[in-house]
């Protein structure tokens, strides 16, 4: 028995020593791969990330991905299974929006027996998410050929892309400004142009930047400029009523605006001035209530838009005269002659009037006359004398002299008579 003991005591030495060699064969045959080298980021949303690095050409390399939030030397945590992964990339989801977090790879070779391990980490990066889109922009201010935005801040944005039209038929949004923070000034605009502002949030680490692929927006038709000025030449009046003490005028349209304010100086009795403000909403016309239809008044418009709920105005335009166009009294015939006296009311503060004349009724009207009275004869349109048994059309306009320039008032209404036999 002694004897057998002995036998087996060698047999069981060898086969251990046996093994040991086969480990230490299989350990041998395992290359150490070098440092991961060229470690990025090339993707992410507002959950997940996505890094590479330079692939390890080491027989059976493998690579641990580790995932910090802060980067400090114990708070890694490793989000490669029990194997790793084969391929130098490495998508890792379940993140928070908008976030930076810090990622660090090693390598290692593996026969599924063993592994043998770099001797170094990567260096460490800093990697971010997405952010999440932007949410109530709205203008803030504005200049004749720049607009102010803002909106609410994005949690973890480092900044934000405000581009024109992102989703129009160009290849490629224009990009009109990028800004830190949460507002930003838009200059060297036209305000004759449309835009349409989308803005977007970004978080940045190194030279990655990720977007957010949602947005909030600003469309054309509530952007506003400083308006501009009122054509003043386009200020008369249309219509009037002596009876109601009402005035209408209107004016020339200034696009992209809220509404309009109307200055009239009106001439009252005793000579005096006083000034009556009107507001028009949209429309380029206002009624103006207890003033005298038969005077001249200065009158003067600007244009406003309402941004944030607060009006700003445009300069005003110069006065402008106006006045109401006179009433033909009546046109009658010069006893027997062929002839006609028109009669027309008294416009106060009027330099002159001018008569027009025309067989037609829409057309053909031709200067007959100009006088400081409210009368005027008329026996020929142009060279041609008039006729007997034929219809014909008249109106006046006032007329008012300031400096340089003559104002008229408008020619809305024509008259008619006819020549006896």
């Amino acid at each position: 028995m002694k004897k057998m003991s002995k036998a087996l005591l060698g047999l069981c030495a060898l086969l251990v020593a046996m093994v040991a060699m086969s480990v230490v064969a299989f350990a041998d045959d395992l290359q150490k791969p070098g440092t991961v080298t060229g470690l990025k980021q090339v993707d992410a949303s507002t959950s997940s990330i996505e890094v590479e690095w330079t692939a390890d050409i080491t027989p059976d390399c493998r690579y641990e991905v580790w995932l910090s939030t802060t980067g400090a030397a114990n708070s890694f945590v490793k989000k490669t299974g029990d194997y790793g992964t084969t391929t130098p990339d490495y998508y890792i989801s379940g993140l928070s929006a908008g976030a930076t977090y810090y990622v660090k790879v090693i390598a290692y070779t593996y026969d599924y027996t063993d592994s043998l391990y770099a001797d170094n980490y990567s260096v460490t990066i800093p990697v971010v998410t997405a952010p999440n889109g932007t949410d109530n922009i709205k203008q803030t201010g504005a200049t004749k050929n720049s607009v102010t935005l803002k909106w609410d801040k994005v949690a973890g944005a480092t900044g934000y892309y405000i581009y024109d039209d992102y989703f129009s038929s160009a290849d490629t949004p224009k990009l009109l400004a990028t800004t830190k923070t949460n507002s930003v000034t838009i200059k060297n605009l036209n305000s004759k142009n449309e835009y349409n502002f989308y803005v977007y949030a970004y978080t940045q680490a190194g030279n990655f930047i990720a977007m957010s692929s949602s947005y909030d927006y600003l469309y054309n038709s509530n952007i506003r400029f400083i308006p501009g000025k009122v054509n003043a030449k386009s200020i008369k009046v249309t219509n009037s009523y002596s009876t109601l003490k009402k005035v209408y005028f209107e004016w020339d349209e200034v696009s992209k605006v809220d509404g309009y304010e109307v200055q009239v100086n009106v001439h009252n009795k005793s000579k005096s001035v006083f000034k009556k403000t009107l507001t028009s909403s949209y429309s380029t016309y206002v009624d103006a209530k207890n003033i005298a239809y038969t005077k001249w008044h200065k009158a003067k418009v600007r244009a406003y838009v309402n941004i944030n709920g607060v009006k700003k105005y445009g300069a005003w335009s110069s006065f402008a005269y106006i006045a109401h166009q006179p009433d033909v009294i009546s046109a009658k015939q010069v006893g027997s002659k062929k002839q006609v006296k028109v009669k027309w009311d008294t416009i106060s503060g009027s330099t002159n009037y001018t008569v027009y004349m025309s067989t037609k009724k829409n057309s053909g009207y031709k200067k007959v006359g100009t006088t400081k009275k409210t009368t005027l004869t008329v026996s020929k349109i142009g060279k041609t004398k008039l006729k007997k048994n034929k219809t014909y059309y008249v109106y006046v306009v006032a007329n008012k002299k300031v400096g340089k320039t003559t104002y008229s008032s408008p020619a809305n209404w024509t008259w008619s008579f006819k020549l006896k036999k």
